[in-house]
């Protein structure tokens, strides 16, 4: 019969010797197993919580924009889906100049302002646009098949300007989550549906 490495024979054939060796080993056993473990066990809720929350990198947004709105349809769309350019280049994706990273290195590559007004969008612009962390600016006028909705607002605590004139917009409802950050916004030209919420006079 075999025996299991680290334990002592089976009968009585376990002399002195042997419950020597194995009364050696199995402090080392213990400790190997409980080494393995802690290794293989998660990370406590505290641990977990410090880990930093994967965000959704900004060409997935732009992308989205592109697809939502009919980006093959637009006006212009030059160096949108090029794998060669980077995403300051594509037409209307405005990055921070090098004075300002210059100033915070954060804001290397990272978009500032989207500005494709005119530029024949269609369909409903997705939410995600309001991830983007640095985003200061949205101009979408003069895009009158292209409607907007205002939810998830509160996560674009950058946004500053957001101009909608002239766009397929039909409801206010959720703008008065829009951070106090903002300071301008352009609604004319559109047709509007319900009232006008209270919360938009408390906007800066």
């Amino acid at each position: 019969m075999k025996t299991i490495p680290g334990t002592p024979p089976a009968g009585g054939a376990c002399n002195k010797a042997h419950r020597r060796h194995y009364a050696a080993t199995t402090p080392l056993i213990s400790l190997l197993f409980l080494l393995a473990l802690l290794l293989s066990s998660p990370l406590d809720s505290s641990a977990q919580q410090q880990q930093p929350t994967t965000a959704i990198d900004q060409e997935t947004i732009l992308l989205r924009l592109f697809d939502k709105t009919n980006g093959l349809k637009w006006r212009v769309h030059t160096n949108w889906l090029s794998d060669s350019s980077s995403i300051c280049d594509w037409y209307g994706v405005t990055c921070f100049s090098d004075d300002e990273v210059d100033d915070d290195p954060s804001l290397a590559r990272q978009i500032k302002g989207l500005d494709l007004r005119n530029n024949k969008l269609s369909g409903t612009a997705p939410a995600e646009l309001f991830l983007l962390p640095h985003l200061t600016s949205i101009d979408f006028r003069d895009n009158p098949d292209m409607d907007f909705r205002f939810e998830g607002i509160e996560s674009a605590t950058s946004l500053e300007e957001l101009a909608l004139s002239a766009t397929g917009l039909r409801s206010l409802e959720g703008i008065g989550r829009a951070s106090n950050t903002l300071k301008q916004l352009h609604l004319t030209d559109n047709n509007l549906e319900g009232s006008i919420p209270d919360e938009i006079y408390s906007l800066t």
